[in-house]
């Protein structure tokens, strides 16, 4: 019988990807054949999440498989729309042993109460749904609120509540915050004031700290949001974070003080002094690396500039764009952070933070995991194998020694490793070379 579980939210930016990322992560290394289906869509044809997620999965299954039907479906014919949800969704968990449903997006298309929506879908599949409240800029008795508000909606539907993940938690907040949940959701009363019996049995509750990485945009984000171009500097670099911006609206030497760790930095075209200082300050070990530049206004650095920049070598992305810096911060500030496949230190954050704060053998005590085969005939999967040599380095405290501490797979396969928690560290090699070619990829080694 296939095992699945239900993520699924009321509220849009509840951190639902991610978090998704890294359960997908925890049942593939359980072993079996595991899958992910999105029960509602935009189109069928294409589904950013899906995309993310299909590749990471070990489904034997098609990603045109893994779809049930659209928004548009569920609007304008909801009850056969479910039907055909649920239809499909048989069809392909017929073909897995385990299977992860990530309920919908809420992308503001009109529907019947979207959550709702979902929590008779998991109903009819009869799918524990793991619940997501977001708790950043919440108060503890706000976030209570809201996850009992969603308890009560889930179950009022039927769907069984396998457990509440509290994400995106400020730090120091998680235990006070999971006690107050845990007693709200024993208690008599609804946030409205209706009377009901206890609640048989605890609802686990998992606090998630809120992650500044994972809230970040790309520049490639920041890119797109004001119709911009690369100029200059590796197209793979524009995947990295954009830890803040810096709008360079003063002299040089003040903008390089406001500079910070993986900013990144918007500044007139025609700048070239305050475009020349930030390359400069950005390969230099005295000052914190930034993620990108943004040149606005429709200006670009004369040809002698231009020239002499790319003699260089920058890898750092520079961005054109014709938008002034009003719009251009404005156009910024409404970007908000996704994860997609190029985003490999957000999709190892997402591992880890799962990894360290959702309890699997509580969420899955009867099933999940594939009964253990004799020796001989065990069979180990990639992921597997990764996933039992970390926890066995994880348990041993390891400290791992890395020649060649220069190399970009040597720093790339070291930025994995702290970001997981897994070992502890050394890199050969001189510390500024080291340091500064970190930088220049985007990897950060002081995790």
């Amino acid at each position: 019988m296939t095992t699945s579980l239900y993520l699924s939210s009321a509220e849009t930016q509840s951190g639902k990807s991610a978090l998704a990322v890294g359960l997908l992560a925890e049942l593939c290394a359980r072993g079996g054949r595991v899958g992910v289906f999105r029960p509602i869509v935009l189109d069928t044809g294409h589904d950013r999440l899906l995309e993310l997620l299909h590749p990471m999965s070990t489904s034997p299954a098609g990603i045109e498989e893994a779809v049930g039907v659209t928004y548009e479906d569920v609007h304008r014919r909801h009850d056969a729309a479910v039907g055909t949800a649920v239809e499909r969704f048989h069809a392909f968990a017929a073909q897995h042993d385990v299977v992860l449903v990530v309920g919908s997006d809420f992308t503001g298309v009109p529907a019947p109460t979207e959550f709702s929506v979902n929590a008779a879908i998991a109903a009819h599949l009869a799918a524990p749904m793991v619940l997501v409240v977001p708790c950043f800029d919440r108060s503890v008795e706000e976030s209570v609120t809201a996850v009992q508000l969603i308890v009560d909606e889930a179950r009022s539907r039927h769907a069984e509540v396998a457990a509440v993940v509290a994400n995106r938690v400020p730090d120091g907040g998680g235990e006070a915050l999971g006690a107050g949940i845990v007693e709200r959701l024993r208690s008599e009363t609804t946030p409205t004031g209706k009377r009901r019996g206890r609640v048989s049995g605890p609802v686990p509750v998992f606090p998630v700290p809120a992650d500044e990485l994972l809230a970040a945009p790309t520049v490639r984000d920041l890119m797109e949001a004001v119709d911009g171009r690369l100029l200059l500097g590796e197209e793979q670099h524009l995947d990295r974070e954009a830890m803040g911006l810096v709008v360079a609206g003063m002299t040089m030497p003040h903008v390089l003080d406001r500079l910070h760790e993986g900013c990144a930095l918007v500044c007139a075209g025609d700048r070239e002094e305050v475009l020349l200082a930030a390359l400069l300050a950005h390969r230099s070990s005295t000052f914190p690396s930034l993620s990108g530049i943004v040149l606005n206004g429709g200006f670009l650095p004369t040809e002698q500039v231009l020239r002499l920049v790319e003699g260089v070598g920058v890898e750092l992305p520079i961005v054109a764009c014709d938008a002034g810096t009003m719009d251009t911060a404005a156009a910024f500030s409404r970007v908000q952070a996704r994860i997609g496949p190029g985003s490999t230190r957000k999709i190892e954050r997402a591992r880890a933070l799962v990894h360290q704060h959702v309890d699997m053998d509580v969420l899955l005590p009867d099933g999940g995991h594939r009964r253990p085969a004799p020796a001989g005939d065990r069979v180990v999967t990639p992921l597997m194998f990764e996933h039992e040599l970390s926890a066995r380095a994880r348990a041993a405290d390891a400290h791992i020694v890395l020649p060649e501490g220069v190399e970009d797979r040597i720093l790339q396969a070291a930025d994995t490793v702290l970001s997981r928690g897994t070992a502890r560290l050394t890199l050969l090699g001189e510390e500024g070379q080291v340091r500064a070619r970190a930088a220049a990829l985007g990897l950060h080694l002081d995790a």
